[in-house]
């Protein structure tokens, strides 16, 4: 499909979803997982919708992959039992219609998923890296690791020269009733980051960041005053090994 291996129930919960079947995925999903979606209606940072049990994992699916939603794949990255994912929904009509970043943890055997921790956000244009696979050009976890570090000691134009030039950036909303925060080329990021402004409460945390070729879906959370938060970020390298597409998803509170 995308050219990775998947553990056994992370390939399943992509095939159900690519089939638009709901019921599939309840199936892989192990009792008592921890499974945390979309809300249905809200700023896409609100708390995730936490099902438990069968029928809610069906009811919690079904604003955003029902309908007959498919999900198409388009990056994935393995580390061990955790599979990170990026892709879009699509239409019975065939219109791509928002993207979707999710982090997948499979139990010891790979045989069914033990966590399921979903976002969906507006659809973000494609990465440039995706239509050749180019080899890997850097180190991904390691320029994250300085973009964050730099971003959180308010180090503007420092976090900025992690990425290309020519970078497309997308961002969950800076404030309330806000659009998603997109930033096309350097500059405009340097300027964004300067709007957004020092946030000396706030430290990244990175939890794993798996990385296959030039892409690279990471998860983390968020230490904050007064709350934090879980996000998920799918990235792509160019040449040089700057971050030329970087594209993240937020909630409040942590999801465990």
């Amino acid at each position: 499909m995308i050219g990775v291996a998947l553990p056994t129930a992370a390939g399943a919960w992509l095939d159900a979803l690519a089939a638009a079947d709901l019921d599939g995925v309840v199936a892989v999903t192990a009792p008592g997982a921890v499974s945390a979606l979309p809300p249905a209606t809200g700023p896409e940072t609100a708390a995730r919708v936490m099902a438990d049990d069968p029928p809610a994992l069906r009811d919690a699916l079904e604003p955003k992959f029902g309908s007959g939603r498919r999900l198409e794949a388009l990056a994935c990255t393995v580390d061990g039992d955790d599979v990170l994912v990026e892709g879009r929904t699509v239409r019975p009509d065939g219109a791509a219609e928002a993207t979707i970043i999710a982090a997948l943890r499979c139990d010891a055997g790979g045989e069914r998923l033990v966590r399921q921790l979903v976002y969906a956000c507006p659809l973000v244009e494609p990465s440039p890296a995706w239509a050749q696979r180019p080899a890997t050009s850097g180190d991904a976890g390691a320029m994250v690791d300085r973009y964050l570090e730099l971003l959180d000691g308010s180090a503007f134009e420092a976090a900025a020269d992690c990425f290309s030039s020519d970078v497309l950036y997308s961002h969950p909303p800076y404030g309330p009733r806000r659009p998603r925060a997109e930033f096309r080329g350097r500059d405009e990021l340097v300027a964004g980051f300067r709007r957004r402004g020092p946030k000396p409460d706030r430290e990244h945390i990175i939890v794993r960041s798996p990385q296959a070729g030039r892409d690279c879906v990471l998860e983390g959370y968020t230490i904050d005053a007064p709350v934090g938060g879980s996000f998920l970020s799918s990235l792509s390298l160019d040449d040089d090994g700057r971050i030329r597409r970087y594209v993240a998803v937020y909630c409040e509170p942590v999801v465990p």
